[in-house]
């Protein structure tokens, strides 16, 4: 009977640490899909992405400090095997995310 009790607590434990999770899942991709919205929203041309020309430009390069590209574009671009810039075509070692105030 013990052993019973003991592995129905763990189970209640285990349902309640499985719904906080699907709650935070549900938060963010609801918080993901407000930014993506904004994101593509009434962009003016001096600042959307070079490369997809869909989103507002939020990454900057570094060292070279250029801000042209969306963070879904600088990701791709880093991840190439030799990164560069899309402006000078330097090497890049990562971008950054710049916020607006």
């Amino acid at each position: 009977m013990v052993t019973i009790s003991k592995n129905w607590n763990r189970f209640k434990e285990w349902r309640q640490q499985r719904q906080l999770r699907q709650q935070n899942v549900a938060a963010s991709n609801e918080a993901e899909a407000q930014a993506a919205a904004e994101e593509t929203g009434n962009v003016p041309d001096g600042e959307l992405c070079v490369i997809c020309l869909m989103r507002r430009r939020r990454s900057a390069f570094i060292p070279c400090g250029h801000l042209v590209c969306c963070q879904r574009c600088a990701l791709s671009v880093e991840r190439d095997s030799a990164p560069k810039c899309p402006v000078r075509r330097q090497e890049i070692q990562t971008s950054a995310r710049i916020y607006d105030s």
